[in-house]
Order: structure tokens, then sequence, then C-alpha cells
């Protein structure tokens, strides 16, 4: 049986409900699925989609499956001071992907690249990134903090979908094993979330959840090709 890392936010609920009937789940956030998958832990897992274009070479996506937004997405936030110059950013110590839109973002927007930081909380920043349930549930700001969303901030940017995670898998006879079931569990939970939701006693995020796209088209290709494009020119991947 496949062990298989799932992202431990709530929007993996479509996801993940019902795959223990399949596989062996491990739950974790987006960077340490990442790193447990690079490390021989797991047999696949969803991981941050920078983090696969980074290894593509050597990772098997699996089709038809991804956590995605057209648009806003409600748990994904750059959060800065309103009308500062945004030089130092506190980075999300759970996230790869959200960190470098962030970059993305603040360099068309705002023509610069901030210093990012990692976990140094004693840091003067000027903005920080929040994601997963953290931000859906006790997202905390000021009157003086002006809320970013991301997914909203690379549609405008872009006008595709912005691709959070990507499943992945070590050989390509795995990730059509995987993609048959993952797409049958999705399907499955989709035709009846509210029920889904119910047994997870996770009701009051049914709007939410309607927000994400968690399937794969053209535009997710073009998608993943532009975040690519970006991610190449700033030769981030030696650094992950």
């Amino acid at each position: 049986m496949y062990t298989i890392g799932i992202i431990n936010y709530i929007n993996s609920i479509p996801l993940s409900y019902g795959l223990e009937t399949h596989f062996t789940i491990v739950k974790d956030t987006p960077r340490r699925l990442a790193q447990r998958f690079k490390h021989g832990e797991l047999d696949g897992a969803f991981i941050p989609s920078v983090d696969y274009l980074c290894h593509k070479d050597t990772y098997f996506r699996v089709e038809g499956v991804s956590i995605s937004s057209f648009g806003s997405v409600g748990s994904v936030f750059l959060i800065k001071k309103r009308g500062a110059v945004i030089k130092a950013v506190l980075e999300s110590s759970e996230s790869i992907t959200s960190n470098f839109i962030a970059r993305v973002i603040i360099e068309k927007k705002y023509g610069a690249i901030p210093l990012m930081f990692k976990e140094h909380e004693c840091c003067q920043t000027d903005a920080r990134i929040i994601i997963g349930d953290t931000a859906l549930k006790n997202c905390v700001y000021s009157a003086d903090e002006e809320i970013m969303d991301l997914g909203e901030e690379w549609y405008a940017l872009t006008g595709l979908p912005l691709i959070y995670a990507v499943s992945v898998a070590r050989d390509p006879q795995s990730a059509h094993r995987m993609s048959g079931v993952f797409i049958q569990n999705l399907h499955r939970n989709l035709s009846s979330l509210d029920a889904v939701l119910t047994a997870c006693k996770m009701s009051e995020y049914g709007d939410y959840l309607r927000k994400i796209n968690y399937g794969w088209s053209e535009l997710h290709d073009i998608s993943l090709s532009t975040l690519e494009m970006f991610y190449r020119q700033d030769n981030l991947c030696t650094a992950k």
C-alpha cells in the first residue's frame, strides 16, 4: 500500500476524505511534505508547485488533480502595512509556493524585490505571509494593515489559476495508479460535499472549499509554465 502525504489543511478535505481506504495517509504542512517526499519517506505527496518545478526531471506529477484557485482563495494572504514600502517580509514557515508568489506580486505591483525572512519574527518587517488554516480561521490584523489575497493578485497579473500544490509520485506507473484513485475519490466527495463536511464537523467551510479548484486543465498547464518562468529567472531552485 502506498504511503501518501496530504496537506494538513481544511482545503485538502475533498481530496483526502476516504483515501485511507486505499492508501496509508500522512498529514503535514506543504513544506514538510516536500521534504519528506524528497527524503524517501513517502511514495506520493501533495507538494508546493514550485518544489515540483525544481524536481520535475525526477518527480512524476499525478495527472488530473491540484489545489488551485481562479482568483481569490481566502486562505493565502500577504498582509502589509498600509502605505509602507515593502522592504522586508516575514515568510510563512509552512509554505514554498506562497512565499515565492508574494515575491512576484511585490515585484510586479510595487517595482521592488524585498528581502525575505524565514521565521525571524524578531526582525522588523513591512509585510507577512499567512496561509492555510491559520489564515482561514485565525487571521488577526489591525486597521493599519492591508490584506492581499495572493490567488486574486496572481489572477489579476496573469489571468491564470494559481496552483498552490500538485501531487507527485516516484515513477509513472505509481502516478497513473494514484491519479485514478484521487480523481474518483475527489468526484465522489465534491458531489456530496455537504455530507462530507458534516462528517468532518467542518460544515461552516463549504463556501470556502467551493472557491478552490481541485482539477487540472490547459490553463493549469499554462500557469505552471508561467510560474516556472518566474522561478527560473530568479534562479531559486538551487536554494530549495
